[in-house]
């Protein structure tokens, strides 16, 4: 049985709301929000 895994970084709660272009896709938004954090 392997180990549980450790999170990496700060644990984070909380909303955040995102008024994307229609040309942005979630998925490229999400991804540079997370780069961002």
């Amino acid at each position: 049985m392997s180990k549980p895994r450790k999170p990496k970084g700060r644990p984070v709660s909380g909303w955040l709301i995102l008024d994307k272009p229609i040309d942005f896709g979630s998925t490229e938004a999400v991804s540079k929000i997370k780069w961002l954090f």
